[in-house]
């Protein structure tokens, strides 16, 4: 019996550290870690009715690739820019894209300006 209040000072020790291991605040989200890689989408002219498919590919270095897949898979390279709900492009050769996350992180939508002054939307999701 003279055993028992250490076995349970024992016990009262294990419950305190197993409880005092609980994270109540979990880590912020990665946004970066979660928007690099490869992306599909379209995007779409105002006032047209043609989709024009691509693929994306974002890179760590805040820098990404636009694959054209409409126009013979012609490559337009750009930087980016993010916060916790959206995506920011500009390309090299003057267009600008402005998107909005959903699905956590697995989808965006937005609007562009082309190059030469041409808005429209834009959607793509993560492969």
């Amino acid at each position: 019996m003279k055993s028992l209040p250490k076995i349970m000072a024992l016990i009262a020790f294990l419950i305190f550290i197993s409880c005092s291991k609980d994270d109540d605040n979990p880590e912020p989200t990665d946004v970066k870690s979660r928007i690099i890689g490869n992306w599909s989408g379209s995007l779409r002219y105002d006032g047209f009715t043609n989709l024009y498919p691509f693929d994306l590919i974002i890179y760590t270095d805040n820098t990404l690739k636009n694959i054209d897949i409409a126009f013979n898979n012609e490559e337009f390279p750009g930087t980016y820019t993010y916060t916790n709900d959206s995506l920011k492009i500009n390309y090299n050769n003057g267009t600008k894209w402005k998107l909005k996350f959903s699905n956590n992180y697995n989808n965006c939508s937005g609007t562009f300006l082309g190059y030469n002054g041409d808005p429209g939307t834009v959607t793509m999701s993560k492969n």
